[in-house]
């Protein structure tokens, strides 16, 4: 992966690595404690013995306790908009858009194209995320080239946000309630959020022809497809629905095909986010004080003693 983003010659990439991330601390917070609670670890059936595991004080609001690989998710999403907004000497005095792409995804042509397009659009000050992608139903001869402005239905519009330090100046002032909301997930986190805070509210602005496909139903978190599923196969049907669709891209026009303002509807948190080391790690990495003495500190008896 590393080799293929150094050979990349079409236009300027950097590679950001994560620092705090459990493949690095494969035996110790944010990775796998060996004296961690299990996620279905049961004090009540121990017979509430104390001091069974490290944790124990520490269960989501589900009774379960954390699983690294899925924690890592959510102070990823948030260290990296840390780090491109306010620490990287090429985007921190940025003010454009700045558009987020995970590694399963396969982008039309026209995806910064359109992003710069609804940005020009009257419509976008109603807006706090671009979304160049959805999880609709993929009608191109339907949709063409209408957009929308919706409040709700975030989860159908998680995928491809493109926005900008205003926008994120704004959501780094709940970092409080992003890091002590328990939920694993980013997007249903900062959906509550902007659903929660007058101050920050804001819809999503998007074509409703999406521009990302996502191949993640092979090896995504989620997927649910992990045996015999082809990701070549995968990816010759994204590459043929993008020409099916070839004609609807870098449209000259747009349509505004409807607005939707009710306010969102109330989400479940999925929880898995009840430990206090989850909490803090995020904390000081709103803070931008996040560092190896940060994990020492956290992965250190004393701090889960203490708390």
């Amino acid at each position: 992966m590393n080799s293929l983003v150094t050979s990349i010659t079409e236009f300027r990439a950097m590679t950001m690595f994560f620092p705090f991330n459990r493949q690095l601390h494969p035996k110790a917070f944010p990775g796998i404690d060996p004296r961690d609670c299990s996620r279905n670890y049961n004090k009540i059936a121990r017979g509430n013995r104390v001091g069974v595991c490290l944790n124990e004080d520490w269960p989501d609001q589900y009774g379960h306790y954390r699983e690294a690989h899925l924690t890592q998710l959510k102070h990823h999403w948030w260290w990296k908009l840390h780090r491109v907004f306010e620490e990287l000497d090429v985007t921190k005095g940025f003010t454009g858009d700045v558009l987020f792409l995970e590694d399963d995804y396969y982008v039309a042509p026209d995806v910064l194209y359109v992003v710069r397009m609804l940005r020009a659009s009257p419509q976008s000050k109603d807006s706090l995320i671009i979304s160049v992608g959805n999880f609709l139903r993929y009608i191109p001869s339907t949709y063409q080239n209408r957009v929308f402005l919706t409040h709700r239905g975030w989860f159908q519009f998680s995928i491809g946000f493109a926005f900008n330090n205003e926008t994120w100046q704004k959501i780094k002032q709940n970092g409080e309630k992003y890091c002590t909301y328990d939920d694993y997930n980013w997007d249903w986190t900062m959906s509550t959020l902007i659903k929660m805070d007058k101050n920050i509210r804001g819809g999503i602005f998007g074509f409703i022809l999406t521009r990302i496909h996502h191949l993640g139903s092979c090896n995504g978190t989620h997927a649910k497809q992990k045996n015999d599923c082809n990701l070549d196969e995968l990816v010759k049907k994204v590459e043929q629905k993008i020409v099916k669709a070839e004609k609807y891209l870098f449209p000259a026009s747009m349509f505004f095909d409807g607005s939707f303002k009710n306010a969102m509807k109330t989400m479940k948190a999925w929880g898995g986010w009840g430990d206090l080391r989850d909490v803090e790690l995020c904390k000081a990495i709103t803070n931008g004080t996040a560092s190896d003495d940060t994990l020492t500190r956290l992965q250190f008896e004393d701090f889960v003693v203490k708390t």
